[in-house]
């Protein structure tokens, strides 16, 4: 008698040992997690070399310097003391000198960098935003169809709360900043 393929046990699977359609898709979405989790967003900022080779860059408030192990910028700078390390800190007169060099390195500058922008800048935000140019649809249908006085009215109204609001409000607390 001739043996056929589909009648050998060469086909057959145990349905508790095989892989089925959901543990697929689990498995192939766990991939397509992992590669957008390194890549969620990218920016190009410059990247800084400092004199002992250390490769960094600063990037909202965040130090990245570069590990040569993964080939990856990884934040730094988060340095968790205990109650205890702070109160001998102080009662030491704080840091030694090589310590604060040390922590220099680790974390950079304590500084925070904010741009305010110019005059023109700070307009050009202000009045990019989507409710002004809303605002402005219905201003000009005033003043093109309807009453001009009404539609110049919104239109000061408007400019002049903006106007106020970018340069005596926002920039302002950008510069004390």
């Amino acid at each position: 008698e001739e043996e056929l393929p589909f009648m050998t046990d060469e086909y057959l699977v145990d349905p508790d040992t095989e892989e089925g359609h959901l543990d697929r898709m689990k498995r192939h979405g766990a991939k397509v997690q992992a590669s957008f989790k390194r890549a969620k967003c990218q920016t190009v900022v410059a990247v800084q070399v400092e004199k002992d080779g250390t490769r960094s860059y600063e990037y909202t408030c965040v130090r990245y310097v570069h590990s040569t192990d993964d080939d990856c910028f990884h934040p730094t700078g988060i340095v968790e003391f205990t109650a205890a390390q702070v109160h001998e800190s102080v009662r030491r007169g704080g840091l030694t000198e090589k310590e604060a060099k040390d922590m220099l390195n680790t974390c950079g500058r304590n500084e925070i960098n904010v741009h305010v922008p110019s005059i023109l800048e700070a307009l050009l935000a202000e009045f990019s935003d989507f409710t002004y140019i809303f605002n402005s649809i219905g201003t000009w249908s005033y003043m093109v169809f309807s009453t001009w006085n009404i539609g110049t009215f919104w239109l000061l109204l408007t400019l002049g709360s903006g106007i106020f609001r970018s340069l005596f409000i926002v920039r302002p607390n950008q510069k004390k900043i």
